[in-house]
């Protein structure tokens, strides 16, 4: 339980609500900066295989997507910014899905991507979606 000397931003004083969405946004920044800061060993763990600079540079600009959209969302957490990522996002696990049956080099970063993406995705889209009135306003 929270004490008056030590409150939680958002805790119900004028002027603090906690930012919709925040933990997906976190999730999603951390995504972002881990695929940005280390590639090399994200692609290694999920491909066990060496990476190449290419492979290093399509991760980087990846984790720069994923830190674009979340700050984007932070700034316009809106239905509509929702709505953009969210097709961004689908499109991502698509073309994730569509690359992996026919690309074996490919398959396991690909398919474990997808898992994230998803998760990402559906989190991101629960926690910037309108909250309802429990008065039923």
């Amino acid at each position: 339980m929270l004490t008056a000397s030590r409150r939680a931003p958002g805790d119900g004083r004028p002027g603090k609500r906690p930012h919709p969405g925040a933990s997906a946004l976190l999730a999603r920044g951390c995504w972002g900066a881990a695929l940005l800061v280390a590639p090399g060993l994200l692609l290694r763990a999920s491909a066990g295989r060496p990476t190449s600079p290419a492979d290093r540079w399509v991760l980087r600009v990846l984790g720069l997507r994923h830190l674009v959209q979340a700050g984007l969302y932070v700034r316009h957490p809106t239905p509509v910014a929702c709505a953009v990522g969210g097709a961004v996002d689908v499109l991502h696990v698509a073309s994730c899905l569509a690359v992996a049956p026919f690309a074996s080099r490919w398959r396991r970063p690909a398919l474990a991507d997808a898992v994230v993406e998803s998760a990402l995705t559906v989190s991101t889209i629960r926690g910037l979606r309108p909250e309802r009135s429990s008065s039923g306003e």
